[in-house]
């Protein structure tokens, strides 16, 4: 048996190599590409086309965590809670992080009329995010599910239009925290060189 020279050999994988680090690099850029696209339709109100844009993003990565919170988001506003509990429910067996995943699978869980796993979800946010300002929120829906009231402030049993303002203020919550994670970011960390 003749035994190739390592040069030979090394000329064969370091091509191929970049071959495939190029193949992986153009498919992360065509899935950056369809996360612009899906998440410009979800702020715009368009969950319908935003929904098909994270479906093609999953078919590609099953397991992308950012694609299954989005459509679950998606779901709930089109008023499908199974659905947003499937993938909700798959993004946190990726992750069990208590963040956007947990906010928003209370709520598909209460929109489901399952009052107790919601208020296990949103205890579960509260506790891992004392400093969030969903933290506050959360905790009054709880305080408001736990007292046996029912009103708009605790949208049940698939009623998303009373679900809308609860909506609202976890997104907005959410976007303050993301606002205020990217300011600590860009002053508070050390830059290169």
């Amino acid at each position: 048996m003749k035994i190739r020279p390592l040069s030979l050999i090394l000329g064969l994988l370091v091509p191929a190599m970049l071959l495939f680090s190029s193949a992986c690099s153009v498919e992360s850029i065509r899935i950056s590409s369809m996360h612009v696209r899906a998440y410009t339709a979800l702020e715009s109100g368009k969950y319908g086309v935003a929904i098909d844009h994270y479906r093609n993003i999953l078919a590609l990565d099953p397991d992308d965590r950012d694609a299954l919170i989005a459509v679950g988001r998606c779901l709930i506003h089109v008023n499908d809670a199974d659905g947003a509990v499937q993938a909700l429910l798959h993004a946190r067996e990726i992750d069990p992080r208590k963040d956007s995943a947990a906010a928003y699978l209370g709520l598909a869980f209460l929109l489901n009329d399952q009052k107790a796993r919601a208020i296990d979800e949103w205890e579960d946010f509260i506790a891992g995010n004392p400093g969030s300002s969903l933290t506050p929120v959360l905790r009054e829906r709880v305080e408001h599910l736990t007292s046996g009231q029912t009103t708009d402030a605790s949208p049940a049993g698939g009623d998303l239009h009373a679900a809308a303002s609860l909506i609202d203020e976890i997104e907005g919550a959410l976007a303050r925290d993301r606002a205020a994670a990217e300011k600590e970011a860009a002053g508070g960390g050390g830059g290169c060189g």
